[in-house]
């Protein structure tokens, strides 16, 4: 049996019973993801699947850029992809094994833990659940952001107003003057997760989810350094077909809360140093950014971005050692 329907089946969260019922089966064959735009006036990504009544030990899939032009699949690359990759209890389609194969080796290292189970975190709220103002009128109103973003290692705040978020006691802990990381809802157009970090009391808009730690040694700007690396964000485009939807490419919090985050052991004096490297790296980070944002020359901006690119490599190299990457897959994140 072939179709064709949307692609968010694939990963999506509501659709994990129909995943199961189809691999339990083993009806999955081959998976053809189709261009952004192929059905004119259709806004959501889709893809042809062919389905087996026979139980098979793997499936093949092929995914095409978002801007390319299809007449025919006839000469199709597929990949190969076993069915033992799929697995309970989320049964997701493996968009690419080899990101599967990492994400599969760390997961069973107890080195390594989900964010989820790290922080605390929910997603920003929307203007109109609450009484808004332009002044405070108490202990209980908190400022909103109105304007601003998220960027990697940046937070712009444009304009915020006041919020009453009186009858809202269980969601007050998000928005206090503690450290949080923060992660834009939607990925950019180079397939890289935005986060960002602020330690103030500020309510965020719906498009913006903040993460804090709990009780952990671990500090947020190590976090920081790995949520915003190459190999996270090749992970996770990797394994969410949410996430490359061209029409509206956006991360959703189950999916950043089960992102794998190295551990430390704070006894290893080797270990201990990759942490403290990566905090110091981070926070230079930050600072060079504060430092581009103001910056009046062009030649300042030029020094000021070769300082922050070579610093990002910098800390590529550093989580690829702290999750045991091999060359293979390095070369395979970086061409990515």
């Amino acid at each position: 049996l072939s179709f064709i329907s949307s692609v968010t089946w694939q990963t999506g969260e509501t659709y994990r019973a129909l995943r199961e019922l189809l691999f339990k089966r083993g009806c999955v064959s081959s998976l053809v993801n189709l261009p952004f735009d192929v059905f004119k006036n259709a806004y959501v990504d889709t893809g042809v699947y062919i389905l087996s009544g026979r139980v098979l030990g793997s499936y093949r899939i092929y995914r095409f850029p978002k801007k390319a032009r299809v007449s025919s699949l006839d000469d199709v690359d597929y990949i190969t992809v076993p069915s033992k990759l799929v697995t309970a209890p989320e049964y997701k389609v493996v968009l690419d094994p080899k990101a599967a194969s990492v994400l599969s080796r760390v997961s069973s290292d107890l080195s390594f833990t989900e964010l989820g189970k790290l922080s605390i975190s929910t997603q920003g709220l929307a203007g109109n659940m609450f009484e808004r103002s332009g002044r405070s009128k108490g202990d209980k109103w908190y400022p909103f952001l109105e304007k601003g973003q998220v960027y990697r290692y940046e937070f712009e705040i444009d304009q915020t107003s006041f919020c009453d978020m009186s009858d809202k006691p269980s969601l007050t802990q998000f928005y206090e003057a503690v450290p949080k990381i923060l992660v834009r809802r939607v990925i950019n157009r180079q397939d890289r997760l935005m986060v960002a970090f602020t330690n103030e009391r500020l309510v965020f808009k719906k498009d913006i989810n903040p993460f804090i730690l709990a009780s952990t040694k671990l500090s947020p700007h190590y976090v920081l350094g790995i949520l915003n690396s190459s190999l996270i964000s090749y992970l996770y485009v990797n394994s969410s077909s949410v996430a490359t939807k061209d029409d509206f490419r956006q991360t959703t919090l189950a999916e950043l809360r089960r992102i794998p985050i190295r551990t430390i052991n704070f006894s290893d004096s080797e270990d201990k140093s990759r942490h403290d490297r990566m905090v110091e790296m981070v926070e230079q980070m930050l600072t060079l950014h504060k430092q581009l944002a103001s910056a009046k020359t062009e030649h300042e901006k030029t020094v000021l971005q070769r300082q922050i690119d070579a610093t990002d490599k910098q800390i590529d190299q550093l989580v690829y050692e702290l999750y045991g990457l091999t060359e293979e897959e390095i070369k395979m994140v970086e061409e990515n």
